[in-house]
């Protein structure tokens, strides 16, 4: 009676192993590509960290001297106004034609003290103006004056009213980070005025600073 074999099937040829449900079993990362992974996430770190050491300079540098140009503008702005002919105050004041009128800007001089240079503009004033200008009572001219505060590194703009009944100041904070106003003669008609600003621009551990200044100059006319 012959025997009926089986043909083996070979090992390599089996069935790849199934769960119960028919899905292939979920295989996890290698070492290799752990590793791999970790490599590239500590180099991605050290070149932002990297571009930030180096943008963080610049960035800073552009802050403060956006800062600087915004309190310039604002000084100019505040000198341009004042010196538009006429105290803004007063720019629509009725007046008789062929009269003086009242506000008008007659002059403009530089004085000094123990707090350095000052600008001074004088307006014609009162009921009745005269079209002289009168720096101190008794005179009802208004007279403004800029200066530069040093314990604040700031500049101020005072304005004096003077009146029959008395005379009243008034004092605001017109421009930060100012260092000096300085007012010269730069000829028979002219004043010069010099404005510096400046301030400190910090490196990112605090290691190291450096200073931008800059400077504004405008040319102010004696006697409008």
């Amino acid at each position: 009676m012959n025997a009926h074999v089986r043909p083996c099937r070979s090992v390599f040829g089996s069935a790849i192993p199934r769960e119960s449900n028919g899905r292939r079993t979920a295989r996890g990362f290698t070492l290799i590509e752990v590793s791999l992974a970790c490599s590239l996430t500590v180099l991605m770190a050290v070149v932002l960290s990297t571009t930030w050491r180096l943008l963080m300079p610049t960035t800073a540098s552009l802050i403060a001297r956006s800062q600087l140009f915004q309190e310039m503008n604002v000084a100019v702005a505040s000198l341009g106004r004042d010196l538009g002919g006429s105290l803004p105050d007063y720019q629509d004041a009725d007046h008789l034609p062929g009269q003086k009128k009242q506000g008008l800007l007659l002059a403009a001089a530089s004085t000094t003290d123990s707090a350095g240079d000052h600008l001074r503009l004088c307006y014609d004033g009162g009921d009745l103006p005269d079209g002289v200008a009168t720096w101190s009572a008794p005179t009802e001219d208004v007279v403004v004056d800029y200066y530069v505060d040093a314990a604040t590194r700031t500049l101020r703009r005072l304005k004096i009213l003077n009146a029959a009944s008395g005379t009243s100041v008034t004092s605001f904070t017109v421009a930060k980070n100012v260092d000096s106003l300085s007012v010269a003669p730069y000829d028979s008609e002219y004043l010069q005025v010099d404005l510096t600003f400046s301030c400190e621009v910090k490196a990112v551990h605090q290691l190291s600073r450096r200073t931008l200044t800059r400077k504004c100059t405008l040319l102010v006319k004696k006697t409008p």
